[in-house]
């Protein structure tokens, strides 16, 4: 009988360390996908400024101030009389996923 107890309590401390294990890997994993997103939203951020910053200056001051480009799902918005220009990522449903604002040198 007594072993039956040993059996037990080894299990039992097997099932605990093992389960710690488990959390600790899988809020490891969350972290990297969670890193890897805002990595992934930074890049695209950045490449729609570019695509912002190609067109041309005389274009840039007819444009409104805040404007969707439905295609690619981003907003843009120009502030501090066109010095500062704020990249917004949207969600299908028109939410906010990710914004990142530049500033604007003059050319």
């Amino acid at each position: 009988m007594k072993r039956k107890g040993e059996t037990l309590t080894e299990f039992l401390t097997a099932v605990t360390v093992f389960g710690l294990m488990a959390a600790g890997i899988f809020e490891f994993i969350a972290n990297q996908t969670e890193n890897l997103a805002d990595i992934k939203n930074k890049d695209e951020m950045m490449y729609h400024a570019q695509r912002f910053e190609a067109i041309s200056r005389d274009k840039i001051a007819t444009l409104p101030n805040s404007w969707t480009d439905e295609t690619n799902s981003v907003n843009y918005k120009l502030t501090d009389s066109k010095k500062t220009l704020t990249v917004t990522l949207l969600t299908n449903d028109e939410e906010e996923r990710a914004s990142m604002t530049f500033s604007l040198q003059p050319q």
